[in-house]
């Protein structure tokens, strides 16, 4: 498994593997994301060097963008604060990949990209419904921070999101 960053070419295979994840969370009751989120960051991640395709015998397998802040960064308690951290946000895997490892592989792939950005911590929020990712982050060393993150989408929607760290200098 490779990972490098997405270029501007990538973006119609980018678009379809995030519609038919969204696609799936939707059949599984997780409709967390929809056709405008995060299909519309990508443009953005991508000029702004934060987006990642993890690449499998040149196959997109999975993606993911780093960023060096969040909204909710001061809401939650990290086990350091002082740490230089970046935050893992908008990971997929393919859905034709689910259950191959292509998850533990990307936030491997994250992990190294993160430390080539000079982050000390890997953090990242997920929905607290989220229970497949929430399972993936602790199985893969993140630990959950005290507290949580309530993101106002809209006056009808909030997503309750929890904190998790993973400490790159071990």
């Amino acid at each position: 498994m490779e990972y490098r960053e997405a270029k501007p070419e990538d973006l119609p295979i980018l678009n379809q593997m995030y519609l038919e994840v969204i696609q799936y969370m939707q059949e599984t009751g997780n409709g967390i994301w929809d056709e405008v989120y995060p299909i519309c960051m990508f443009g953005e991640d991508i000029q702004n060097h934060r987006m990642y395709a993890v690449t499998d015998r040149g196959r997109i397998v999975a993606a993911f963008a780093l960023s060096d802040h969040h909204d909710g960064q001061s809401a939650v308690m990290w086990k350091d604060p002082e740490q230089t951290a970046v935050y893992l946000e908008r990971l997929a895997v393919n859905v034709h990949e689910m259950k191959n490892g292509i998850g533990t592989a990307a936030i491997s792939c994250a992990a190294k990209a993160a430390k080539q950005c000079g982050a000390e911590t890997l953090r990242l929020f997920v929905v607290e419904d989220n229970q497949p990712a929430v399972r993936l982050y602790r199985k893969t060393g993140f630990q959950q921070a005290e507290g949580s993150f309530d993101e106002v989408i809209d006056e009808t929607t909030t997503l309750h999101e929890l904190g998790f760290e993973k400490n790159l200098l071990d």
